[in-house]
Protein backbone atom coordinates (compact mmCIF):
# COMPACT_ATOMS: atom_id res chain seq x y z
CA UNK A 1 0.00 0.00 0.00
CA UNK A 2 1.50 3.17 -0.84
CA UNK A 3 1.25 4.52 2.83
CA UNK A 4 3.28 1.46 3.77
CA UNK A 5 5.56 2.28 1.29
CA UNK A 6 6.19 5.78 1.86
CA UNK A 7 6.72 4.97 6.10
CA UNK A 8 9.16 3.02 4.68
CA UNK A 9 10.80 5.62 3.02
CA UNK A 10 10.81 7.77 5.95
CA UNK A 11 11.86 4.76 8.02
CA UNK A 12 15.07 4.36 5.94
CA UNK A 13 16.11 8.34 5.91
CA UNK A 14 15.77 8.21 9.78
CA UNK A 15 18.26 5.48 9.97
CA UNK A 16 20.88 7.29 7.79
CA UNK A 17 20.50 10.50 10.04
CA UNK A 18 20.96 8.69 13.00
CA UNK A 19 24.16 7.27 11.69
CA UNK A 20 25.59 10.17 10.60
CA UNK A 21 24.04 11.82 14.05
CA UNK A 22 26.00 9.25 15.66
CA UNK A 23 29.20 9.75 13.85
CA UNK A 24 28.95 13.57 14.21
CA UNK A 25 28.81 13.17 17.90
CA UNK A 26 31.64 10.23 18.07
CA UNK A 27 33.29 13.21 16.09
CA UNK A 28 32.28 16.04 18.56
CA UNK A 29 33.08 14.01 21.50
CA UNK A 30 37.01 13.74 20.65
CA UNK A 31 37.32 17.05 19.54
CA UNK A 32 36.34 18.50 23.04
CA UNK A 33 39.86 16.72 24.27
CA UNK A 34 38.09 16.62 27.93
CA UNK A 35 37.59 20.05 28.49
CA UNK A 36 34.28 20.09 30.72
CA UNK A 37 33.17 23.57 29.15
CA UNK A 38 33.94 21.89 25.56
CA UNK A 39 32.17 18.45 26.75
CA UNK A 40 29.39 20.26 27.88
CA UNK A 41 29.02 22.42 24.52
CA UNK A 42 29.50 19.28 22.60
CA UNK A 43 26.18 17.44 24.99
CA UNK A 44 24.02 20.70 24.11
CA UNK A 45 24.59 20.12 20.53
CA UNK A 46 23.81 16.09 20.42
CA UNK A 47 20.75 17.33 22.73
CA UNK A 48 19.57 19.38 20.04
CA UNK A 49 20.19 17.31 17.42
CA UNK A 50 18.48 13.95 18.92
CA UNK A 51 15.58 16.67 19.91
CA UNK A 52 15.21 17.78 15.98
CA UNK A 53 15.27 13.76 14.96
CA UNK A 54 13.34 12.35 17.60
CA UNK A 55 10.40 14.98 16.46
CA UNK A 56 10.81 14.01 12.80
CA UNK A 57 10.48 9.91 13.49
CA UNK A 58 7.56 10.51 16.18
CA UNK A 59 4.30 10.79 13.43
CA UNK A 60 1.17 10.98 13.16
CA UNK A 61 -0.53 7.44 12.90
CA UNK A 62 -2.73 6.97 10.11
CA UNK A 63 -5.83 5.87 10.48
CA UNK A 64 -9.40 6.25 8.66
CA UNK A 65 -12.70 7.58 9.88
CA UNK A 66 -14.12 4.44 10.38
CA UNK A 67 -11.16 2.96 13.07
CA UNK A 68 -11.57 6.48 14.65
CA UNK A 69 -14.89 5.99 15.08
CA UNK A 70 -14.56 2.33 16.44
CA UNK A 71 -11.18 3.23 19.20
CA UNK A 72 -14.20 5.42 20.48
CA UNK A 73 -17.15 3.47 20.38
CA UNK A 74 -14.98 0.30 22.24
CA UNK A 75 -13.13 2.76 24.66
CA UNK A 76 -9.54 1.84 22.73
CA UNK A 77 -8.94 6.10 22.40
CA UNK A 78 -7.29 8.53 23.59
CA UNK A 79 -10.69 9.97 25.31
CA UNK A 80 -9.83 7.09 27.89
CA UNK A 81 -8.82 9.26 31.23
CA UNK A 82 -5.61 7.79 32.52
CA UNK A 83 -6.79 9.03 36.09
CA UNK A 84 -8.68 11.35 38.29
CA UNK A 85 -7.63 14.56 39.85
CA UNK A 86 -9.18 13.23 43.22
CA UNK A 87 -11.99 16.97 43.20
CA UNK A 88 -14.99 15.37 41.99
CA UNK A 89 -15.96 18.83 40.52
CA UNK A 90 -12.88 19.61 38.62
CA UNK A 91 -13.09 15.83 37.27
CA UNK A 92 -16.72 16.58 36.09
CA UNK A 93 -15.13 19.69 34.18
CA UNK A 94 -12.60 17.98 32.76
CA UNK A 95 -15.00 14.87 31.61
CA UNK A 96 -13.41 12.16 33.60
CA UNK A 97 -9.74 12.73 34.37
CA UNK A 98 -6.54 13.48 32.58
CA UNK A 99 -5.93 11.90 29.76
CA UNK A 100 -2.93 10.10 27.72
CA UNK A 101 -1.23 12.73 25.16
CA UNK A 102 -2.32 16.02 27.36
CA UNK A 103 -0.28 18.46 28.52
CA UNK A 104 -2.16 20.43 31.27
CA UNK A 105 -0.91 23.73 32.75
CA UNK A 106 -1.87 25.11 35.86
CA UNK A 107 -1.82 28.95 35.68
CA UNK A 108 -2.07 31.35 38.85
CA UNK A 109 -1.12 34.02 40.17
CA UNK A 110 2.57 33.51 42.71
CA UNK A 111 1.69 31.74 46.13
CA UNK A 112 -1.47 31.25 44.73
CA UNK A 113 -1.67 27.61 45.66
CA UNK A 114 -0.56 26.12 42.02
CA UNK A 115 2.76 23.31 43.30
CA UNK A 116 0.36 22.37 46.12
CA UNK A 117 -2.18 21.35 43.62
CA UNK A 118 -0.18 19.98 41.41
CA UNK A 119 1.39 17.50 44.14
CA UNK A 120 -2.05 16.78 45.30
CA UNK A 121 -3.22 15.41 41.52
CA UNK A 122 0.23 13.40 41.46
CA UNK A 123 -0.97 11.93 45.63
CA UNK A 124 -4.25 11.37 44.63
CA UNK A 125 -2.81 9.55 41.26
CA UNK A 126 -0.07 7.52 43.34
CA UNK A 127 -1.35 7.21 46.59
CA UNK A 128 -5.15 6.53 46.43
CA UNK A 129 -7.02 4.66 43.91
CA UNK A 130 -5.17 4.87 40.63
CA UNK A 131 -1.12 3.47 41.55
CA UNK A 132 0.31 5.58 38.52
CA UNK A 133 3.45 6.50 38.81
CA UNK A 134 4.59 9.87 38.81
CA UNK A 135 7.35 12.52 38.79
CA UNK A 136 7.64 15.73 40.57
CA UNK A 137 9.83 18.09 39.50
CA UNK A 138 10.20 20.82 41.76
CA UNK A 139 11.99 24.49 40.76
CA UNK A 140 10.99 26.00 43.50
CA UNK A 141 10.84 24.06 46.48
CA UNK A 142 13.07 21.42 47.89
CA UNK A 143 12.28 17.51 48.67
CA UNK A 144 11.72 17.98 52.46
CA UNK A 145 8.95 21.06 51.49
CA UNK A 146 7.52 18.54 49.05
CA UNK A 147 7.32 15.92 52.15
CA UNK A 148 6.22 17.66 54.67
CA UNK A 149 3.31 18.94 52.06
CA UNK A 150 2.45 15.17 51.69
CA UNK A 151 2.80 14.20 54.99
CA UNK A 152 0.04 16.65 56.47
CA UNK A 153 -2.28 16.25 53.34
CA UNK A 154 -2.12 11.76 53.97
CA UNK A 155 -1.82 12.49 57.98
CA UNK A 156 -4.36 15.19 58.60
CA UNK A 157 -1.70 17.32 60.67
CA UNK A 158 -1.31 20.85 59.99
CA UNK A 159 1.92 21.81 57.97
CA UNK A 160 2.98 24.40 60.12
CA UNK A 161 3.42 22.17 63.15
CA UNK A 162 5.21 19.95 60.58
CA UNK A 163 7.77 22.59 59.80
CA UNK A 164 7.98 23.94 62.63
CA UNK A 165 8.45 20.57 64.83
CA UNK A 166 5.75 20.96 67.48
CA UNK A 167 3.98 17.85 66.84
CA UNK A 168 2.43 16.32 70.12
CA UNK A 169 2.93 12.64 70.97
CA UNK A 170 -0.25 11.77 68.53
CA UNK A 171 0.74 13.23 66.34
CA UNK A 172 4.14 11.77 65.53
CA UNK A 173 2.29 8.61 65.67
CA UNK A 174 0.05 9.38 62.81
CA UNK A 175 2.97 10.53 60.66
CA UNK A 176 4.78 7.47 61.51
CA UNK A 177 1.75 4.82 60.97
CA UNK A 178 1.59 7.11 57.74
CA UNK A 179 4.78 6.35 56.10
CA UNK A 180 5.33 2.99 57.20
CA UNK A 181 1.84 2.46 55.26
CA UNK A 182 3.22 4.14 52.20
CA UNK A 183 6.67 2.38 52.42
CA UNK A 184 4.36 -0.91 52.27
CA UNK A 185 2.34 0.28 49.23
CA UNK A 186 5.49 1.38 47.59
CA UNK A 187 3.79 4.19 46.39
CA UNK A 188 4.85 5.03 42.78
CA UNK A 189 5.62 8.72 43.14
CA UNK A 190 9.18 10.32 42.16
CA UNK A 191 10.74 13.70 43.45
CA UNK A 192 13.30 15.65 41.76
CA UNK A 193 14.10 19.08 43.22
CA UNK A 194 17.91 19.24 41.76
CA UNK A 195 16.75 20.37 38.35
CA UNK A 196 18.33 22.97 36.61
CA UNK A 197 16.46 24.28 33.44
CA UNK A 198 18.06 24.81 30.68
CA UNK A 199 18.14 25.81 26.98
CA UNK A 200 19.55 24.23 24.23
CA UNK A 201 22.40 26.01 22.34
Amino acid sequence: ALKDYIKGIRSASHARQLVTLAEDLRRSALETGGAEESVGAALMRADSHILRLTEEVTDAEWKTIVEVTRDVEVGKSRLDPLFCTGLTDLDAKLNGGFRPGQMVVIAGRPASGKSPLAVDFARHASFKTEDTPGLHISLEMNADEIGARLLSAEAGVPLGMIVQNTLDEDERLLIDSRITQLERMGAPLYVADSVEPTLPA
